[in-house]
């Protein structure tokens, strides 16, 4: 059913945007914290120095990361854009089938008068 498939489809998008969202979250919480790691000069629990080590090893973590983050980006980005083509075709099939029902229901209105015009006109003969 057509009717079920956009649904499903526009579902589908719902969840694609979910997920996109959380991920650009997440993404931009982990370069948050590697600008912070990285100006950090001394630790605010234990006020202790940083080391370049230390931050090197957070900046490299948090970078795979986002490398990652932005690698299921771009993939929704692909699905949602197949999606919303496909999402649109649909829409354009139903809107098709709508104006066939919408010419079919008239035609059988008009065959209905024609056929009560007939049956009158045989009975009237």
């Amino acid at each position: 059913n057509l009717d079920e498939e956009l649904l499903s489809c526009e579902q589908l998008r719902s969840e694609l945007d979910a997920e996109i969202s959380r991920a650009e979250a997440l993404k931009s919480s982990s370069q948050q914290l590697q600008s912070k790691v990285s100006a950090l000069g001394t630790c605010p629990t234990c006020l202790q120095p940083v080391s370049a080590e230390h931050k090197h090893r957070i900046a490299g973590e948090e970078e795979a990361k986002v490398s990652a983050l932005a690698q299921k980006l771009a993939e929704a980005a692909g699905k949602k854009a197949s999606l919303l083509l496909k999402l649109k075709l649909l829409r354009n099939q139903l809107s098709e089938l709508q104006a066939k029902e919408k010419l079919a229901a008239g035609l059988a209105s008009e065959l209905r008068q024609y056929v009560e015009a007939a049956s009158l006109l045989w009975r009237n003969y």
